[in-house]
């Protein structure tokens, strides 16, 4: 009987022993096991937008150079001042007007969350364009046809204009372009 007792009283206290250490172990392998498996989902997921990353690598490759010039003409890669005020200068004095004054500022676009038809992104910079030329009526209308099937977004923002007694006039024009930073 008292080999009995001992005998339980033994393997309780090494059943104790045992589960002691092994108990603190036992959590940590747990708290490793999720670990893991949040490794994995994460790891999964870098695997899967590597591959998205290497798909759309492959379309943009896959455009034609004309159409990424086209692209670059819609909305350029940085602000060139002087070819803009050289490409509307062209353009003004294609339609016979004579140019007084040309001015191209630059402004951040602001975030305007409640107009649906403004570009709202920090990449993106503002360009105006501030004319003033002279000549008559007929070709402005012939001018500012071309501006609005210019590839480049283009905005008139304001048309002024004063006449005199012939069919001569002076205008002050700002227009709105956009160029990425």
């Amino acid at each position: 009987m008292i080999k009995i007792i001992f005998s339980i009283l033994f393997l309780g206290t090494a059943i104790g022993i045992f589960l002691g250490p092994v108990k603190k172990n036992w959590e940590d392998i747990n708290l490793l096991a999720v670990e893991k498996k949040d490794f994995n989902t994460v790891l999964s997921n870098s695997r899967e937008l590597i591959d998205l990353r290497d798909n759309l690598i492959r379309k943009y490759n896959e455009i034609p150079e004309s159409d990424l010039a086209r692209l670059e003409k819609l909305i350029p890669s940085g602000i060139k001042k002087m070819d803009l005020v050289v490409e509307t200068e062209s353009l003004v004095k294609k339609y016979g007007f004579a140019l007084k004054d040309i001015q191209v500022d630059i402004a951040k676009v602001e975030d305007k969350k409640s107009k649906a038809n403004e570009i709202n992104n920090d990449i993106f910079d503002a360009v105006y364009i501030n004319l003033s030329f002279n000549g008559p009526y007929k070709p402005l209308l012939s001018f500012i046809s071309e501006l609005e099937n210019d590839l480049r977004i283009m905005e008139i923002e304001s048309l002024l204009f004063d006449a005199d007694e012939s069919d001569w006039y002076e205008y002050t024009m700002r227009i709105k372009t956009y160029a990425k930073k």
